[in-house]
């Protein structure tokens, strides 16, 4: 899963490139349907990551039994530790439809991203079983967006 970041920061760019630059109504729409499905799994991303952090305190919570007394927080927020709260929580504001179908959010949570992304060394296995996580995902979401707006047809 920690190759989707990366694939974001790559994929991004490229779907707003083709929205503002592809003006065929077929194109637009699909693009403009790809879209939301990246942004929820970044989301799945952030949720996964905030597993691993939640995990990570259990583990430190466990070990440590005598916590020094003196500890603030404040010591440890830094510049890095704003970016990783905020890389955890933002993708949350996906929820929202506005901000789900918004180029302008995407564009700046591929910059948020930018730092955080990098080229991950897996082995072949690692790579073939991040690969089908990753499609499995958007095949999933890709699936229930269409079931949603299917039902969302039949209504009217």
């Amino acid at each position: 899963m920690a190759l989707y970041p990366f694939l974001y920061v790559w994929l991004i760019p490229f779907l707003i490139i083709i929205i503002v630059v592809r003006k065929e109504k077929l194109v637009n729409s699909w693009v403009h349907s790809l879209l939301p499905i990246f942004n929820w799994i970044l989301l799945v991303y952030a949720a996964y990551q905030l597993r691993i952090i939640v995990g990570l305190i259990q583990f430190l919570r466990s070990i440590s039994a005598a916590a020094p007394k003196n500890f603030h927080w404040q010591d440890y927020l830094d510049f890095s530790t704003i970016k990783l709260i905020a890389s955890v929580f933002l993708p949350f504001l996906f929820l929202l439809t506005t901000f789900n179908k918004s180029k302008w959010f995407s564009l700046a949570m591929m910059i948020l991203y930018m730092d955080i992304a990098e080229w991950p060394d897996y082995s072949s296995w690692e790579w073939f079983k991040n690969i089908a996580i990753i499609f499995s995902w958007f095949a999933f979401l890709a699936g229930g967006r269409w079931i949603r707006l299917h039902s969302l047809q039949i209504k009217k």
